[in-house]
């Protein structure tokens, strides 16, 4: 994955997989956001274990570090546990955004 260039603020983004809400506070997300040029399109793919305490979920099991923060709404507000794969949330870029692979590649 190559760097397209100066990354915008925030980006709305597809969600890679499902995610699990905490009951009370709303959260932000790590993750990987990636740019797909064919769709025009930002998809965001968890880092993991989000626990204060385990800096390692700054980095995909792939080794590649987030660049993102999606901004996910607390289970109560969203009156559900979880938010499903392909939903789009918004997320606050901390990093440059990653062009996506071309499957098949």
């Amino acid at each position: 994955m190559s760097g397209l260039g100066p990354s915008p603020l925030k980006v709305r983004a597809r969600l890679s997989t499902s995610i699990r809400l905490d009951e009370v506070r709303p959260e932000y997300h790590r993750a990987v956001v990636t740019y797909d040029r064919g769709t025009g399109g930002y998809e965001a793919a968890s880092t993991g274990v989000q626990r204060s305490s385990r800096l390692m979920s700054m980095v995909s099991p792939g080794g590649v570090a987030a660049n993102g923060l999606v901004m996910l709404p607390s289970g109560g507000d969203a009156g559900r546990g979880e938010v499903g794969k392909g939903e789009e949330f918004d997320v606050l870029m901390i990093g440059e955004v990653l062009a996506a692979r071309r499957r098949g590649r």
